[in-house]
């Protein structure tokens, strides 16, 4: 009879296994950051469909009413000055931004209905009118739509639309002041409203939010001829904008019409956000902001002046992204691009400037026509 023994076993000794962890670790390493550049390229093309889906509801809008949404409902021109903040006028609104139109556009046809058949209490100036309580008339004007902040259900104005967020960034993340309820480019002023400028922080961070808005511009439109009117954008306060206009102006597939941001600072815990009910449009004054750099000061300088040091990051007043090389703009064709930030929050007088470059993409009259692949990717 035969006896097999069993041959004795060895284990990993310890600088076995140590060199096996070190292996590890170091594919881990070299992994590591590719894995991240192939999210951040997914989540960069998720952001500019996002971007084309709110191009097409706009040009799809056009189809249907022969004219671009307006960019927000703000003060009408022939009711008095449009230089006015929402929160001493907000009969001077609703303040109600173009992503409200644009949702039977962008498959949300039953959040539309819902919203306008919600008894909102948007009274007009004077009397209380009669019929829809949600009026959107470009010819009149109503209280702001955080009026009726206690009858903003879930199901409207609290909805949370995968369409309006840039998947790089954290958009939904706990808020310091929440989510402006609106935001108002005219005569070369910029102003946002804060939930507790009118004592509604129970709602602050309950709002439905957006990372994408409409391009106003430099400063906007309004009644003032000045410096910045020069570059107004397609997205204005009751702006009237068709595609005819804006194609024999300065181009279709050579000006802004949508955006992207953080609606607040990309460092540190988050201040602020843009609200898709009342976020319509932006001023490119300011340059774009780079996540990555603090901005912490709640009001913006004065439009022209260089931001002083730490300032010309993310913050609510300025296009912004999480993107590490820029910020993606949908065009007036449809076009999705994005645009370089390189010392675009530096004001500069020469046409040549960064800055300028970028006010003329955001311009859609101004008929300059300067080269402006330094920035375009």
């Amino acid at each position: 009879m035969k006896v097999h023994r069993l041959s004795k076993r060895h284990g990993f000794t310890l600088i076995e296994l140590l060199v096996v962890i070190a292996i590890i670790a170091l594919l881990m390493a070299l992994l590591l950051p590719a894995i991240q550049k192939v999210r951040e390229a997914a989540n960069k093309m998720l952001c500019a469909s996002n971007l084309r889906q709110i191009g097409i509801a706009a040009h799809n809008y056009h189809g249907d009413y022969q004219k671009l949404p307006p960019g927000y409902y703000g003060p009408l021109l022939n009711n008095g000055t449009t230089n006015v903040s929402p929160d001493v006028a907000p009969e001077r609104g609703p303040w109600i931004g173009c992503l409200v139109v644009l949702l039977p556009y962008m498959e949300q046809d039953n959040l539309y209905k819902q919203l306008w058949a919600t008894q909102q209490n948007f009274p007009m100036v004077g009397p209380v009118p009669s019929g829809p309580p949600l009026q959107l008339g470009l010819q009149q004007e109503h209280f702001g739509w955080w009026t009726a902040l206690g009858n903003i259900q879930p199901a409207t104005g609290q909805v949370k639309l995968k369409i309006l967020k840039c998947p790089s960034d954290t958009v939904d993340e706990a808020t310091v002041e929440g989510a402006l309820l609106t935001t108002h480019v005219a005569n070369g002023f910029v102003m946002g409203l804060h939930p507790e400028d009118v004592g509604s922080e129970a709602y602050a961070d309950a709002l439905g939010r957006t990372s994408y808005t409409g391009v106003a511009g430099a400063a906007g439109n309004g009644e003032i001829n000045n410096f910045y009117s020069r570059w107004e954008g397609i997205m204005c306060n009751r702006s009237q904008l068709t595609l005819g206009q804006l194609a024999v102006q300065d181009g279709t597939s050579n000006t802004l019409m949508f955006g992207e941001g953080l609606g607040g600072n990309g460092v540190g815990t988050r201040i602020h956000v843009w609200s898709w009910m009342g976020v319509g449009s932006m001023s490119t004054g300011y340059g774009l902001g780079k996540a990555n750099i603090p901005c912490d000061d709640d009001d913006p300088p004065a439009l022209g002046d260089t931001p002083p040091a730490g300032q010309d990051g993310a913050h609510w007043f300025r296009f912004s992204s999480r993107h590490a090389a820029g910020v993606q703009f949908c065009f007036g064709d449809g076009s999705v691009r994005l645009v370089r930030y390189g010392n675009t929050t530096q004001p500069s007088i020469s046409i040549t400037s960064d800055w300028a470059l970028l006010q003329q993409l955001a311009g859609r009259r101004d008929g300059y026509q300067n080269d402006t692949s330094a920035i375009l990717e």
